[in-house]
This record gives structure tokens, sequence and C-alpha cells, in this order.
């Protein structure tokens, strides 16, 4: 037997197909590139987003920094009226 996947674990919380769906349009898949600090730590950019820059000490912190950076992005694209372009994550 294949282990839960995402789509199944968010229906067991009694979310209907549609809220998974609309869950699934806000998923963003960005390929990022960890590049390491001499005085340690990494900054955080991605090539389709060269807008998108972080920093973090411990990976630990990865996902929120992303996360923080990702809405700033976000923000920046709509006060430009330019269009955030992304590909829809496969759940």
């Amino acid at each position: 037997m294949n282990p839960p996947t995402a789509v199944d674990q968010i229906a067991e919380m009694d979310q209907t197909q549609e809220d998974v769906i609309e869950m699934k349009k806000h998923i963003l898949k960005i390929p990022l590139l960890l590049n390491p600090q001499k005085e340690g730590g990494w900054t955080v950019t991605s090539p389709i987003l060269p807008e998108l820059i972080t920093e973090v000490d411990h990976l630990e912190e990865l996902q929120s920094r992303v996360e923080d950076a990702v809405k700033a992005v976000i923000e920046l694209y709509e006060d430009m009226g330019r269009q955030l372009t992304t590909t829809p994550l496969e759940l």
C-alpha cells in the first residue's frame, strides 16, 4: 500500500475537492540556488525569479525565509503590474 499523498492528507482534514484544487493553485514550485558564504550560512536565489534573494544561517530557516522572500517578490510584481508566471506543483 502506498503512503498517503498530500492530497489524501488534506482530504482527511474535511476539505472538499474544490478546496484542494484551490490550495494547489497557491503552491509554487521554485528552484533555489544556495551559495555558501565565507562567514557561514548561505545566500538563496532563484534562476526563475531574479528578484528573490535572501540569506539563511541555518537550513532550518530556509522555508520561512524563502516564503517571506516570495511574498515580497509577489508584492513587487503586483506594484509593478507584472504577472508572476508559475508552474503548478503536481501533488
